[in-house]
């Protein structure tokens, strides 16, 4: 079946004040070295919706998820681990 229609895709993270984000990948000695952000000075983190067609690829919709949550924690789009930006894949090997 192929739907023609668009909807809204967001994140939500609820009671994260006072919690800290690792930068880089858990395997990845800037994980280990650097340690965690300041912590998040709100309660919640609300990730503004982004509105996809029904045949969206999801990788590059998380990715862009993914970097506001990233950037609320004072981080640059360079510290997300596992994506990688040619193939706009998330990669796990």
């Amino acid at each position: 079946m192929n739907l023609d229609m668009s909807f809204l895709v967001s994140m939500q993270f609820l009671n994260l004040q006072r919690y800290g984000l690792n930068p880089y990948s858990p395997e990845s000695v800037g994980y280990l070295m650097r340690g965690t952000s300041s912590p998040y000075g709100k309660k919640d983190l609300i990730v503004p919706p982004i509105e996809v067609e029904s045949n969206f690829r999801p990788d590059p919709v998380t990715y862009e998820l993914i970097k506001y949550v990233y950037a609320s924690f004072g981080y640059s789009e360079e510290i997300i681990p596992y994506f990688n930006k040619n193939k706009e894949l998330f990669e796990f090997d």
